[in-house]
């Protein structure tokens, strides 16, 4: 074995999925990488999950099948046996590309940098498309306009050492967690943006992220996803201005009880190059432009008037142009009360219809 070549760990976490494990099996072994180090932590399957595992038994670091807490339980468990040098957990539905380890390790090799993001390629039963991570001239951009693109992104391990392990009561967003941390801590050179893929997400009807994805929210999360997602954000600010933990709270689902799910922080963290209220600013435009979108009249004006008096001059343009548009909103949700209304109206007339011909 090449001592040079770094050690790369992948973490498959499970729980039931015998109809793909063996697809994300064969495409972790079959990447003939030489310093691999591939662990699953099974959550107790009750399917053929096992009976695949155990045919691979022999070509696995270390599996182990038990009860947890769910997926982020799992993949801390495998964190915690984890030795390589580069971590990453790849979900039991999901395959790598061809070559998609030695791209990875070359990428680290060619570029002194602590993690490393490259092409995912989703696809379900319409078709397939791809989802790379943009660039952004502002770190602070990375955490409120960005999103950890998991399966193609890589980490060192010391960036896995300092912020786990990941909390448990994210079931949904863990993988934002280790992203909000890292750009809050890193500089930019730390991180790589790469053009080839790695990485195959399956989107079916019973994955985790389809079946939360029932109604559409704020870029494209269902209520699930949004609802941890603002739970980083809040837990991060409560400890800095009880303003802005109260503006945020209002964006949280009715039942969704974010005060006993609070997230601590290390304490240890050292916030490096971001300024944070402008990270704020950002993060509360991208939900005003959802309240806009979703017709919310009231979060609207309570955002929009705390932006106008506190916001940094970056963003002050882009604010007045929504302000403009803040006039419709008002005939925008009666347009689309009278429209629901309608589609209700058709339908029961379309039904009356049938039954009398029936």
């Amino acid at each position: 074995m090449n001592s040079k070549i770094p050690k790369i760990s992948i973490i498959t976490p499970t729980f039931n999925q015998g109809q793909f494990i063996e697809q994300t099996i064969i495409s972790v072994l079959n990447q003939n990488y030489e310093n691999l180090e591939y662990i699953i932590i099974d959550g107790g399957s009750t399917d053929n999950t096992l009976d695949i595992i155990k045919k691979y038994g022999d070509k696995l670091t270390y599996w182990i099948s038990e009860p947890d807490f769910g997926q982020t339980d799992a993949i801390n468990k495998g964190y915690k046996i984890a030795t390589g040098d580069i971590i990453n957990w790849l979900n039991s539905d999901d395959y790598l590309h061809k070559n998609a380890l030695k791209n990875i390790s070359n990428s680290f090799l060619k570029h002194d940098v602590l993690a490393v993001t490259s092409i995912v390629n989703n696809f379900d039963n319409n078709g397939s498309w791809e989802e790379v991570t943009p660039f952004f001239s502002e770190k602070q951009d990375y955490i409120a306009k960005g999103f950890n693109n998991q399966p193609g992104t890589f980490f060192k391990k010391e960036i896995w050492d300092f912020f786990s392990p990941l909390p448990n009561q994210l079931h949904f967003t863990m993988d934002q967690y280790i992203w909000f941390c890292f750009w809050l801590t890193q500089d930019a050179s730390a991180f790589k943006i790469e053009n080839y893929t790695s990485v195959y997400f399956r989107r079916h009807e019973n994955s985790k992220t389809s079946r939360s994805i029932k109604k559409e929210l704020f870029n494209h999360l269902g209520p699930n996803f949004f609802d941890e997602h603002n739970l980083i954000f809040w837990s991060f600010f409560k400890n800095i201005s009880e303003v802005k933990a109260k503006l945020l709270e209002q964006y949280f689902s009715k039942d969704f009880d974010f005060n006993s799910k609070e997230i601590k922080f290390n304490k240890g963290m050292q916030i490096k190059g971001v300024n944070t209220s402008s990270m704020f600013d950002q993060y509360l435009f991208v939900l005003l432009k959802e309240d806009f979108r979703t017709r919310n009249i009231r979060r609207f004006k309570k955002s929009l008037d705390f932006l106008k008096k506190n916001a940094g001059s970056s963003i002050q343009p882009e604010l007045y142009k929504l302000e403009k548009r803040r006039y419709y909103l008002l005939p925008l949700k009666g347009f689309d009360c009278l429209e629901r209304l309608y589609r209700k109206l058709k339908m029961t007339i379309g039904a009356i219809l049938n039954s009398k011909r029936s």
